[in-house]
């Protein structure tokens, strides 16, 4: 989780050109990236947690709840990161 690049480096631009052409405004490449990093972290992360849930589930242990806790950093992070470059844009 601690890598700096999250996916593919062509899913993240074809994802950042989706974004900048579906905002309808003037964007940047670097809020495009930016935002599209961050909402393919979250992605991410949402998916692992579903999985380390469904694995707590079939075999409950401390060392599974606290790798579970520890997604919390990188999710705020991520989520930091989407706040920041929306506010940028003027978006909210």
């Amino acid at each position: 989780m601690a890598r700096t690049t999250i996916g593919d480096p062509a899913e993240v631009a074809t994802f950042a050109v989706a974004i900048a052409c579906g905002l309808g405004h003037q964007i940047t490449p670097a809020s495009a990236m930016a935002l599209a990093q961050s909402k393919l972290a979250l992605l991410r992360l949402r998916r692992l947690r579903q999985m380390m849930l469904a694995g707590l589930l079939a075999a409950p242990t401390p060392a599974g709840l606290k790798r579970l806790k520890g997604l919390e950093r990188y999710e705020r992070a991520a989520l930091v990161q989407q706040r920041r470059t929306v506010r940028s844009l003027g978006l909210k």
